[in-house]
């Protein structure tokens, strides 16, 4: 069997192990099986639960609920297969490359891209929702590649910035697919118990 992850700590050691425990076992299926529903079911949501592990994910500019929202849809988008003695665990959405590994973003038509501010409703987070409502406000001063804001006026006639337009952002690495210590040792313990009974109780 022949397992891949990212560790941290003593997880050279606990590999070593259950490299071990997997030479003893003809069919390690079962155990892979079990082991991807577990990193599928609780310990990638357990990273987005933590925001990171086991270092934290470094916050990007301009962050909001929006970035939760889109927590939720990548860990229901995460799924495991098994083929042969191999388990791959991942996602099929576009932008999870963008989100584990980060990266720079530019418009790719645009002149700029249309940052929603917290408390823009997620029905309204593209500029076009708000047809001409909209003006452009000019650069606030020391933000770099910001081009500038979008707003409107409310009721009361208040400014009410919607949008901060920026020539590109650059996205913190946020690796979500990742086997931390406590998920080796739960997959040495599953390859222990079923090297012992031959089932997974």
């Amino acid at each position: 069997m022949s397992l891949r992850f990212e560790m941290r700590g003593n997880g050279d050691v606990v590999v070593h192990q259950v490299d071990e425990l997997a030479k003893r076992i003809e069919n390690v299926r079962p155990v892979l099986e079990d082991f991807g529903e577990h990193m599928e079911n609780s310990s990638i949501p357990e990273t987005f639960r933590q925001e990171g592990r086991p270092k934290r994910w470094k916050r990007g500019p301009w962050s909001s609920r929006r970035q939760q929202q889109e927590s939720t849809r990548l860990i229901q988008s995460v799924k495991h297969e098994v083929s042969g003695d191999r388990l791959r665990v991942g996602t099929n959405l576009r932008y999870a490359a963008q989100r584990h590994f980060g990266g720079e973003l530019k418009p790719k038509k645009a002149k700029a891209l249309a940052i929603p501010l917290p408390g823009v409703a997620r029905s309204m987070r593209r500029p076009r929702r708000w047809g001409d409502r909209l003006f452009f406000m000019k650069s606030v001063k020391g933000k770099a590649d910001t081009v500038g804001i979008l707003a409107t006026t409310d009721r009361r006639g208040e400014v009410v910035p919607r949008f901060v337009l920026r020539r590109k952002v650059t996205q913190p690495a946020r690796p979500f697919i990742v086997a931390v210590d406590e998920d080796m040792v739960y997959l040495s313990r599953r390859l222990v118990e079923y090297a012992t009974t031959g089932e997974l109780l």
